[in-house]
């Protein structure tokens, strides 16, 4: 069974061709990138958009939106800072998780994924989505909107990369449950004196922040596969950039819960 619960494959019927990978922190996204592809005149990128929002709203499950989001708010800092202007952060990531679920359902319910190239009419429907998101914003912001999209897109096809081969041969899904964070480089080992454990290497660390004001659930601390993170054991919230685990105070921890609700119910409507 497919990773929504869908146990075909769908279609794509108009036409496309296939364009190279592009990483946006390296080739930059401009107003000019916004135009649909000639080839297909936007038919595909647009039967593909409305494929996906249908199956996403449809199928998509809390559980993976949250261990998406995870996945992409460790890895955001490289892309979110090679970005001018004042775009906001929470919505970059935002954007970000969509361009994810992009890529997800590119190779899990379409299966035409293909190495290291990207199916034009998931690069136009990347383009009408932002436009559409964003329609009463300027060029800027749509801009920065596709650019999130597309950095979504590439942090799951890099970690798709190591995986396609074996994803194709075992059968395996996509799922965020196989997605291991990268592995630093090996180094040779060094004789050391055995030290206490921190709170960085404690992997079960849990501390109690106290009661959310809104929701009267207790607020936990905890650390995970992807970092620090605050629970009220119904919903998760990755630490943002500027947060410490050290001094995160309740009221913080109860707005980054919060926020996270929000778009939960905004990606599932």
């Amino acid at each position: 069974m497919g990773l929504f619960g869908k146990p075909k494959t769908h279609k794509i019927v108009s036409s496309y061709s296939y364009l190279p990978i592009r990483d946006p922190r390296k080739k930059k996204i401009e107003t000019e990138d916004l135009i649909p592809s000639m080839s297909g005149g936007g038919r595909s990128g647009d039967e593909f958009l409305q494929k996906y929002l249908y199956l996403v709203r449809n199928h998509m499950s809390r559980e993976l939106v949250a261990e998406w989001f995870q996945v992409c708010a460790q890895r955001k800092d490289s892309y979110f800072e090679s970005i001018p202007g004042d775009f906001d952060e929470d919505n970059f990531l935002g954007y970000m998780v969509q361009g994810f679920a992009m890529a997800v359902t590119e190779f899990e319910l379409f299966e035409i994924t293909k190495t290291d190239q990207m199916p034009e009419c998931v690069w136009d429907a990347m383009k009408s989505f932002s436009i559409q998101i964003l329609m009463e914003s300027d060029r800027e912001s749509q801009r920065m909107g596709l650019t999130a999209l597309l950095s979504g897109y590439h942090i799951a096809r890099e970690i798709l990369k190591t995986n396609l081969k074996k994803a194709s041969t075992q059968g395996q899904s996509f799922a965020a449950s196989s997605i291991e964070a990268p592995k630093p480089k090996s180094k040779p080992k060094k004789s050391v004196e055995p030290k206490t454990q921190t709170m960085d290497e404690d992997e079960d660390y849990s501390r109690e922040l106290g009661k959310d004001p809104i929701t009267g659930r207790t607020i936990n601390l905890k650390s995970g596969r992807f970092g620090y993170y605050v629970s009220d054991g119904q919903t998760n919230a990755t630490l943002r950039r500027g947060d410490h685990k050290e001094n995160i105070s309740l009221n913080r921890a109860s707005e980054l819960l919060a926020n996270r609700r929000e778009y939960e119910e905004n990606a599932t409507k």
